[in-house]
Order: C-alpha cells, then structure tokens, then sequence
C-alpha cells in the first residue's frame, strides 16, 4: 500500500485540472490507480517520484516527495507527462 498527502499546491492543481477536491494534508491510497515511472533528486536533495495514472483515458502524472510522502503536484499534459507514460511503456 502507497499512502500520499497532497500539498496546497497539488491539492489546487487536481481541482484546477482534473476538477477533483482534495483537502491539504488528506491521505489518500494510490496503490490500485498508479504506477511509479520514475525518479530523481532534486535541488533541494528530495527525491521525487512521478507516479502515473494507470488508466490512460486519464493522463495523470502525481510528483511525489519519496521522503515527506507528499504530492508536490499534478500535472495532466505536456513533455514531462509523456516522458513518464514512454518510461511506463518501457517497463511492461
């Protein structure tokens, strides 16, 4: 099991984009609807993981802090959306 929280910002990026309302803070499950594609440390010396939704009638990808357990946040298009899904098609 993948429990995440969702930062301010992410939880604002999934009503902006995807029209669904997550409170800061809340935990939510990501284990049976995403797949970790990916990871790398950033300039901050986090490590972040793209996870991706796997169903792809829904392109999501959530940016998660592997420390913290927080979604930093949510994107639903352009190139680093596609660049996980090419990663994702690479591993099955």
């Amino acid at each position: 099991m993948h429990k995440v929280s969702f930062t301010t910002h992410a939880a604002q990026r999934m009503q902006q984009r995807l029209g669904i309302n997550i409170s800061q803070g809340q935990s939510v499950d990501i284990t049976s609807n995403f797949v970790k594609t990916f990871g790398y440390i950033d300039t901050r010396n986090d490590l972040i993981e793209h996870w991706v939704n796997k169903d792809r009638r829904q392109p999501v990808v959530l940016a998660i802090n592997a420390y913290s357990g927080f979604v930093v946040t949510v994107m639903t298009s352009g190139p680093i959306v596609d660049a996980a899904y090419r990663r994702l098609d690479t591993k099955h």
